[in-house]
C-alpha cells in the first residue's frame, strides 16, 4: 500500500494539499469524487512516479508509468486529443504523444459500452448472469415450494378458513428465512470474506452455499430441515448480492460503472420471468413429490456454472490487489488491468489512479502503518470492518446512499411488490 512519500522533494504544503483533499473527498454531501492527481504538480508527479514504479512495479519502465499518469491526470484533455487529427498534442504542447492505437481506445471506452476486452465477460455475463441465475431461482423456488407445502411436513389452514395455525407462521419463517439471513448474516459476512479471498472468491463460497443447501432441498422432510437449508441459502444469496456488483464496478470503465450496476435490475425482472417458466415446466412432471425436488433442485444448476464462471472465466478486481491485506500486489493489479483494458496505457493510467485514489483514503481515515497495511492483526482487521460500517453514517455521502435505499427498499415492500411475488404462483 502506497503511503505520503518522505522524499526532501515533497513540500510540506504538498502534503497538506494531499490531506486537505482526503478530507474534502470524505465530508462532500454530492459524491463527487476529485481526480486524486489534480493537485499534483509536474514535479511532484515525476517523484510520485518514480517511486511508484521503482517500489511496486519494477516491471514497468518509469517513463511508461509517467507517460500513463500524465494522462490520467489531464484525462479530460486526453479524451479531447484524442478526437482530433495528428498533431494536436505537438500544436497544444501536450507532454504525451498519443499512439492511433491509443486514439482509438480512448474514444471507444467512452463512446463504446463493452469496448474493453474482457469488460463482456465481467458484466454482460457475468453480473447478469447472477441476477438471471441463483438468485432469482433461489426465489422462485422458495415460490414454488409453498404449493408443495404437504411435501415437508406443513398443512396450514386452507384459503377459505380465517384461522391462523402454527403451520401458518412455520410456512411464512421458511419463505422468509433466505430473505432474512441474506440482509443479517450474509451482506456483512462478505466484508471478511472478500477482504480475505477478493471478489471471485466471495461469489465462488455463495455458489458453493446455494449449491449445497440446493441438493439438501431435494431430500428435506420437514420444516425444521427447510428452514436450516434456507438459512444457508440465505446468507450464499447475501454474499453473491454483495460481491457481484462489487467485482463489476470495479472492473469496468469509469464512464460506464454506474450503467453496469444498473442495468442490475433489467436482470433481475428477466431472472423471474426465466425461473416461473422453469418452474411450470416443473409441473408437468408425474407427480407432486417430482415436481417438489425438481423445483427445490433448479438452483444448483446455475449455481454450479457460476461457480465455474468464478474460477475459470472472470478476472479478479484490480482493486482488490491494491487495497490493504495479505492479498496487496501492485503486479497482480496491473496483469488484471492489462487483461481488461485495451492498451499498455489504460491499464497503467488506471492502475495509478486507483492506488492514489486509495492511499487519499486511508490518509483521511489514519491508516498509513505500512505493517498494517501489509500484514494486519486479526483484532486490527475487525477494528476495521467496524469503522467502515460506522462510515455509512458519519460521512455524508455515505449516508445519503443508506438513507435513499433503504427509502426505497422499505416502499418495495409496503406496496405489496414483494408479496405479489411470493404469492404470484
Amino acid at each position: 500500500m502506497t503511503t505520503p512519500l518522505t522524499h526532501p522533494a515533497y513540500s510540506n504544503n504538498y502534503r497538506d494539499r494531499t490531506f486537505a483533499i482526503a478530507k474534502t473527498r470524505s465530508a462532500n454531501d454530492r459524491a463527487v469524487i476529485e481526480n486524486p492527481l489534480a493537485h499534483f504538480t509536474d514535479a511532484e508527479l515525476e517523484l510520485d512516479v518514480r517511486n511508484f514504479a521503482e517500489t511496486f512495479l519494477p516491471s514497468v519502465r518509469y517513463q511508461e508509468l509517467l507517460r500513463a499518469a500524465r494522462v490520467g491526470k489531464d484525462i479530460q484533455i486526453y479524451d479531447e486529443a484524442a478526437r482530433q487529427p495528428a498533431g494536436f498534442e505537438e500544436r497544444n504542447r501536450l507532454a504525451v504523444i498519443l499512439t492511433e492505437e491509443e486514439k482509438i481506445a480512448l474514444r471507444n471506452e467512452k463512446d463504446v459500452a463493452f469496448s474493453e476486452k474482457g469488460m463482456l465477460a465481467v458484466i454482460a455475463h457475468w453480473q447478469h448472469f447472477c441476477k438471471v441465475g441463483p438468485n432469482r431461482f433461489v426465489q422462485s423456488s422458495v415460490n414454488g415450494a409453498s404449493l408443495y407445502m404437504n411435501q415437508w411436513g406443513l398443512n396450514p389452514s386452507n384459503e377459505t378458513s380465517h384461522q391462523i395455525t402454527p403451520d401458518n407462521w412455520k410456512l411464512g419463517a421458511a419463505n422468509a428465512s433466505p430473505f432474512f439471513f441474506a440482509a443479517l448474516v450474509g451482506c456483512p459476512l462478505s466484508l471478511p470474506i472478500n477482504y480475505w479471498f477478493g471478489r471471485k472468491g466471495g461469489i465462488s463460497v455463495a455458489a458453493i452455499l446455494i449449491f449445497a443447501s440446493s441438493i439438501g432441498a431435494i431430500f428435506v422432510t420437514s420444516w425444521t430441515q427447510m428452514f436450516g437449508i434456507r438459512v444457508i441459502n440465505g446468507i450464499g444469496m447475501g454474499i453473491k448480492a454483495v460481491s457481484t456488483p462489487i467485482l463489476a464496478s470495479e472492473t469496468a470503465v469509469g464512464f460506464w460503472r454506474g450503467s453496469a450496476i444498473l442495468a442490475w435490475q433489467l436482470w433481475v425482472a428477466f431472472g423471474i420471468m426465466m425461473s416461473f417458466v422453469f418452474n411450470l415446466i416443473f409441473t408437468q412432471a408425474t407427480n407432486p413429490t417430482t415436481t417438489f425436488r425438481l423445483i427445490q433442485g433448479a438452483p444448483l444448476v446455475p449455481a454450479f456454472a457460476l461457480l465455474t464462471m468464478a474460477l475459470f472465466v472472470c478476472p479478479e478486481s484490480p482493486r482488490f490487489h491494491l487495497l490493504k491485506g495479505p492479498n496487496y500486489s501492485v503486479e497482480k493489479a496491473y496483469t488484471v488491468l492489462k487483461r481488461v483494458r485495451n492498451t499498455k496505457l489504460q491499464a497503467l493510467r488506471d492502475l495509478y489512479l486507483v492506488s492514489k485514489s486509495i492511499e487519499q483514503e486511508n490518509m483521511d481515515s489514519g491508516d498509513l502503518d505500512p505493517q498494517a497495511m501489509m500484514s494486519p492483526g486479526f483484532f486490527w482487521v475487525i477494528r476495521d470492518f467496524a469503522r467502515q460500517f460506522v462510515q455509512l453514517f458519519q460521512r455524508r455521502r455515505l449516508y445519503n446512499a443508506v438513507l435513499s435505499t433503504s427509502t426505497v427498499n422499505l416502499a418495495q415492500q409496503l406496496c405489496g411488490g414483494e408479496s405479489n411475488y411470493l404469492v404470484i404462483t
